[in-house]
């Protein structure tokens, strides 16, 4: 095996940079053995928290003008870098803009970056035993040993597949505008809409909806009709018919809409591989644990089948080790997983043999049979299902990565569990404390005697919140000098 190594990350988002500044460390690539580039098809970095106007088809980011992170900024951060002290605790995204940035600086990325250069297509040179990317603009042919693919999965929208509703995305008659394209709710003002989806996007997409719009239909699996005010909560649609209605799985109906919006996710897309190298067609799960891996990467834009621990593809027309996908898995805390698959992917460009590719089919056969029984052998939902890592999946998920790269640091806190599972009511706490105008109030000078006053300060705001809530002292504790511990 060669000493010298060409490493190629396809992606300056946040994923991006965690892979990047982990090679970094590498004295491999401080002594110029390794060779490393990151590319940036935007002129920044920073993925989905970089602004753009909606565009272009699909839009650069899905980032609307009011998002907020879902998830405190304490758990949320990566390991090697916290936000600055006295940060809102669910920080607005130009904050998050300018946490990556500064991660970027701290780190010494940049002269590392190609920003304004896209990867237009992967291939693998079989003969050369090496990766050739076509880079736009130029059409300039690079080589590569190995190359890491962190572009992301909230670029390309997911459409419903419900009865009638592609009819009415083609006709235009009823204006329908994907989440990814969602701004601010000016352009609905005054109108009945209907929001498809209850995830973060969806529920904030409604909340602001509701303060301008005649009415709002607000559609989620399990709902059951409820109006609250001008939002009127219904079941998942059962079909959208010809005349402009909309019948729910209850057999309610609403024929006053005027727009829809979807909000309900994205595909995993990846434009410059293609066919045998990644086929779109599912993989269907083995009966028994293969022997070999599958002919090739699949991707029906749920899941990439067969990857290795979410990473790399176990397939026969490349080495594993020489391709690896950074941040496919969902529902979890992304940045922290980022550094974790980092880690081990370094791991492997060190020790290909460390992939053991009969445990890695072995691992997935497990999974498989895992979903099959937790999907009751619904393919669909299996594919929908295979990179979630929810709740305690998720940690078990990082521990064992941080285990596979032989990592000791990093390891997932105690308080990181006691918040993740309070997260909901945390961040409804929390607004209502900037609905009250003392956000800044709270967070003044906590974080500059560690990470232990972020925790300190999550838990009095949960428990503020839970006061309130119940109706405890009235309107609640009043807190002096809130931000501090």
């Amino acid at each position: 095996m060669k000493s010298s190594k060409r490493i190629a990350i396809i992606g300056g988002g946040a994923a991006g940079l965690a892979v990047l500044k982990v090679l970094l460390e590498l004295p491999q690539v401080r002594d110029k053995t390794w060779h490393v580039v990151c590319y940036e098809a935007r002129d920044d970095i920073g993925g989905v928290w970089l602004p753009a106007p909606p565009t272009s088809n699909p839009p650069d980011t899905p980032l609307y003008d009011s998002l907020t992170t879902n998830l405190p900024h304490p758990i949320m951060a990566f390991q090697t870098l916290s936000f600055p002290s006295s940060t809102l605790l669910f920080p607005p995204a130009r904050a998050v803009l300018a946490y990556l940035r500064s991660y970027a600086t701290t780190f010494g990325l940049h002269p590392f970056l190609r920003l304004g250069r896209r990867v237009e297509r992967l291939t693998w040179d079989a003969r050369e035993a090496c990766w050739e990317l076509v880079v736009s603009p130029g059409g300039g042919r690079k080589h590569y040993d190995a190359v890491i693919v962190c572009n992301g999965h909230y670029s390309l929208p997911r459409y419903p597949s419900t009865l009638g509703f592609s009819a009415w995305l083609s006709s235009g008659k009823i204006p329908v505008t994907h989440s990814a394209w969602y701004r601010n709710p000016l352009p609905w003002k005054g109108k009945v809409v209907l929001v498809l989806g209850g995830g973060p996007s969806g529920t904030d997409v409604t909340s602001e909806l509701a303060t301008v719009a005649k009415k709002v239909y607000h559609s989620v699996t399990g709902f059951t009709k409820e109006d609250v005010g001008n939002v009127s909560r219904r079941p998942r649609p059962r079909e959208f018919t010809q005349d402009g209605k909309v019948i729910f799985e209850d057999g309610s109906i609403a024929s006053d809409i005027e727009a829809v919006i979807p909000a309900t996710g994205y595909q995993y897309a990846y434009p410059f591989l293609s066919p045998p190298l990644l086929v779109p067609q599912p993989t269907i799960a083995s009966p028994d644990i293969p022997s070999t891996p599958p002919p090739h990467l699949s991707n029906d834009s749920m899941h990439l089948y067969a990857l290795a621990r979410h990473i790399w593809p176990l397939q026969r027309d490349f080495p594993a080790h020489t391709l690896a996908f950074i941040g496919l898995p969902a529902r979890v805390i992304p940045f922290p997983i980022f550094e974790a698959q980092a880690r081990c992917v370094v791991r492997v460009l060190q020790d290909p043999e460390r992939l053991n590719i009969p445990r890695e089919l072995a691992l997935v056969h497990a999974r498989d049979e895992e979903l099959a029984e937790q999907c009751k052998g619904n393919a669909r939902e299996m594919s929908k299902s295979w990179h979630r890592l929810p709740d305690e999946e998720q940690f078990s998920y990082r521990t064992e990565l941080l285990a596979f790269a032989g990592v000791k640091e990093w390891q997932v806190e105690p308080w990181a569990h006691e918040v993740y599972a309070m997260k909901g009511d945390l961040r409804a706490a929390w607004r209502a404390i900037e609905a009250r105008g003392e956000g800044e109030k709270w967070v003044e000078g906590v974080g500059e005697g560690g990470t232990d006053e972020w925790v300190d300060l999550i838990r009095r705001v949960y428990k503020d919140g839970q006061k309130r809530r119940e109706g405890e002292g009235g309107e609640g504790e009043k807190v002096r000098d809130p931000g501090r511990v």
